[in-house]
């Protein structure tokens, strides 16, 4: 797996799943790296699995919850998402 990722053994984590997966980035990493005024950007069309431990994770650090805009048919846009990147985004988490 990690050749066909090209990444190393120890960069791999297999989890029971996508919310699992989540969790263990959300509580892991953002506990530990996220600071007050750090952003947070999801989509308003995230499942809750992704938008519920990066809330829990902003209460516990002070980091702030914004939403990147979706176009019209409900797409996150690269154009939308570079103009809702500022140097305080720490995490960008959207499926």
């Amino acid at each position: 797996m990690a050749s066909f990722l090209n990444a190393n053994e120890n960069e791999i984590v297999f989890t029971s799943g996508a919310t699992m997966g989540l969790n263990l980035v959300a509580f892991g990493y953002g506990v530990k790296f996220l600071k007050e005024g750090d952003e947070i950007l999801l989509t308003e069309a995230e499942h809750a699995s992704n938008v519920l431990p990066w809330f829990k994770v902003a209460e516990m650090t002070g980091a702030i919850i914004k939403y990147i805009p979706l176009d019209k048919e409900g797409r996150l846009t690269i154009e939308n998402l570079k103009k809702t990147i500022t140097s305080k985004t720490k995490i960008v988490a959207a499926a």
